[in-house]
C-alpha cells in the first residue's frame, strides 16, 4: 500500500514538475516588452487615458510586473496625473500553454493619482464637443501589436494597495484627500466606452479601506466597507469611519453622476457619540441617524432628515451652559439633571 501510494505521489509531483517546465518554456518565449506595451494599449482603448512604463518584466509566478507607470488623461472627473509603483498583471497558465494570453487579476501597487475639477466653463465646452460627437469611441494613443487573436483580457479580480487618492477643486485647492487607500474589487466586467465617460462599462464589487479621509477641512480615520461600481454608478455600503467625536456607519453612500458636482445621497448613523464634543464641552453622550442627499463635497442644496438622541446626563460647567446660567440669572443649571432627550430635524 504504501509503495502504491510512494509511486502515485511521484507521478503527481512528475506531472507538476513538467507542467512547471512547459509554462517556463512558453513565458520564455514571450517578449515582456511585447506584452507591456500591449497592455498599455488595451488600457488606454478602455480606459481613455495615457499610460507609460518604464518596465516591463515577466516573472514566472508572478505575471507580467509594470514598473514606474505614469498616468495621465481627461477623465469624467477632471484632469488626472499620477504613478504606480507597479502595475501587476496575473495570466490564467492554461491558455498559455495554447499561446493565447488571458489576463485574469490585476494587482496596482503605490498608486498616486491626482484628480483636478475643471471649472464650469471648461466643462460647459466638454459638454458641447460630446454632443457635436455623440458616437466617438476611445482608442489607444498608440499603435498596438497586431496579436489580438492571442489577446483576450478577463479580469476577474483587481486589488489596488497603500494608494493615496486626492481630490482638487478647478482652483487648485484640495477638495478631499484618501491616505493608505486599499480596494478590492471581483465580479469585474470592463467594456470599452462609446463616447467620452470611459468607465460607462466598468463594473464590480467588493472592499474598500483607508486609513485617512480628509473632506475639505474636516478628517477622518480607519475607513473601511463595501464598495459597489456599475455604470458610473459608486454605491458604498457599512463604510465604517472614526472622528473625534465618534464612530460613524455609512449605511449606504450612492453617487449617482460620474462628474461634478456629484449629486449623492446617503444614510448615516453615529453612535456612540460624544455629544459634549460637537456642542462645545462637557461629557454628555448620545446618537445620530441622518439621511441626506445633497450635491459636490461642500454638500450644496443638501436637504433630508435625521434625528438626534442625547443620553440622560447632567449639564456640564461648559462655558455655553455658564453663559446661558448667567443669562437667565439661574446658576443652580449647572449639574442638573436632564432626561433621555431625542429631537428630530429637517435640512433643507
Amino acid at each position: 500500500m504504501s509503495r502504491r501510494l510512494a509511486i502515485g505521489l511521484a507521478f503527481v509531483l512528475g506531472l507538476a514538475a513538467a507542467l512547471a517546465l512547459v509554462v517556463f518554456l512558453s513565458l520564455r518565449r514571450l517578449d515582456p516588452e511585447a506584452l507591456g506595451r500591449r497592455v498599455v494599449a488595451e488600457a488606454e482603448a478602455s480606459l481613455g487615458i495615457r499610460l507609460d512604463a518604464a518596465e516591463a518584466r515577466l516573472e514566472p509566478l508572478g505575471g507580467l510586473r509594470l514598473r514606474s507607470v505614469t498616468v495621465r488623461g481627461a477623465t469624467p472627473a477632471g484632469q488626472l496625473e499620477g504613478s504606480l509603483g507597479s502595475l501587476v498583471l496575473k495570466p490564467r497558465w492554461w491558455p498559455l500553454l495554447t499561446g493565447r494570453v488571458v489576463i485574469a487579476d490585476v494587482l496596482l501597487e503605490s498608486p498616486r493619482l491626482e484628480v483636478r475639477q475643471r471649472s464650469a466653463p471648461e466643462r460647459g465646452a466638454e459638454t458641447t464637443r460630446e454632443r457635436r460627437a455623440p458616437g466617438a469611441k476611445r482608442g489607444p494613443s498608440r499603435d498596438a501589436p497586431e496579436e489580438s487573436g492571442r489577446w483576450r483580457f478577463e479580469v476577474q479580480r483587481a486589488e489596488l494597495s497603500d494608494g493615496l487618492f486626492l481630490l482638487l477643486g478647478a482652483d487648485g485647492e484640495q477638495e478631499l484627500r484618501l491616505e493608505g487607500l486599499s480596494v478590492e474589487l471581483a465580479d469585474l466586467s470592463l467594456e470599452p466606452a462609446a463616447g467620452p465617460t470611459g468607465l460607462a462599462g466598468f463594473s464590480g464589487r467588493g472592499r474598500l479601506a483607508a486609513d485617512s479621509l480628509v473632506l475639505n477641512s474636516r478628517r477622518f480615520e480607519a475607513l473601511s466597507g463595501r464598495l459597489e461600481v456599475a455604470q458610473d454608478r459608486l454605491v458604498a455600503r457599512e463604510l465604517g469611519l472614526t472622528t473625534r467625536e465618534g464612530r460613524f456607519v455609512v449605511r449606504e453612500l450612492e453617487i449617482l453622476d460620474s462628474r461634478p458636482p456629484w449629486r449623492w445621497r446617503a444614510e448615516v448613523d453615529g453612535d456612540p457619540l460624544e455629544i459634549g464634543r460637537m456642542i462645545g464641552g462637557g461629557e454628555a453622550t448620545g446618537s445620530l441617524h441622518l439621511e441626506v442627499e445633497a450635491r459636490g463635497t461642500e454638500a450644496v442644496g443638501r436637504r433630508g432628515s435625521g434625528a438626534l438622541t442625547l443620553d440622560a446626563g447632567s449639564l456640564p460647567a461648559a462655558p455655553w451652559v455658564l453663559r446661558v446660567a448667567e443669562l437667565l440669572g439661574r446658576p443652580e443649571l449647572v449639574g442638573s439633571a436632564y432626561e433621555e432627550t431625542r429631537v428630530e430635524f429637517t435640512l433643507e
